[in-house]
């Protein structure tokens, strides 16, 4: 049995493998820490023969989790990191370990399910974009902030409200918190349109949204889109099973 480990920024993501397959990922707020509720589930569960982690939430958060499974399992877990090749993906970067390990393994996971064109969205604290060819080659990505990250920037330099939970539509607003909550999700949009509208003139694309915002900015565009809300620990479980 594997353990399967996706850090992101906000949320902890995991789930088990067996026999080559996986159970659905469970979530929590890690708030930079390990959850007790998490704790609880993996000592009930555990110990696996192996943890696989991709984290992106810094090294005090991978030291946190390293600690607590060597102190309670005696396991020390493995610490992924993207690389110039694996499964078929080609990496674009210059300095391949840079990626965020995530994007890696959601163009993996997305490489081996669609084998064609796809741009990558990856919608949560931030959102990264990520464009891949038919053949694996990545072409590339673009990084900008999370909706909740625009609206609180624009509270933060500007004299304008707190930005209210009030969800914008994406459409031009006739009040503040409205159009602060419109305005970076027109703008996202906008920009994923556009990239997958980029991506398609030549060739048959899919465009695949993943994230904790994935499904409402999904549900907004004017392209046909994927939701993939697991496609980071689908990549996961890909490399746990292709790794001795």
């Amino acid at each position: 049995m594997d353990l399967l480990v996706d850090i992101g920024n906000t949320r902890l993501k995991w789930a088990w493998r067996r026999k080559e397959r996986r159970t659905p990922q469970q979530v929590a707020v890690h708030g930079g820490g390990l959850p007790g509720e998490v704790r609880r589930e993996w000592q009930a569960e555990g110990p696996p023969a192996r943890v696989f982690i991709a984290n992106v939430a810094g090294d005090e958060m991978a030291a946190v989790c390293r600690r607590w499974m060597e102190d309670v399992w005696r396991l020390a877990p493995r610490f992924l990191v993207a690389c110039q090749q694996q499964m078929g993906v080609v990496n674009a970067y210059r300095e391949p370990q840079r990626l965020g390990i995530d994007r890696w393994l959601a163009l993996i996971a997305a490489y081996h399910r669609y084998r064609k064109p796809v741009l990558i969205v990856d919608a949560g604290s931030a959102i990264t974009l990520d464009m891949a060819d038919g053949n694996g080659f990545h072409q590339g990505g673009l990084i900008l902030p999370g909706l909740k990250m625009m609206g609180d920037a624009l509270a933060a330099n500007t004299a304008l409200p707190p930005l209210s939970p009030q969800e914008g539509d994406g459409g031009l607003a006739v009040d503040t918190a409205s159009a602060m909550a419109s305005g970076p999700l027109q703008a996202v949009i906008a920009l994923i349109e556009k990239m997958a509208n980029i991506l398609s003139a030549e060739n048959a694309s899919e465009t695949v949204m993943t994230g904790g915002d994935a499904a409402m900015i999904g549900d907004r565009l004017a392209v046909p889109a994927h939701l993939a809300p697991e496609l980071v620990m689908d990549g996961l479980a890909l490399l746990a099973e292709h790794t001795l």
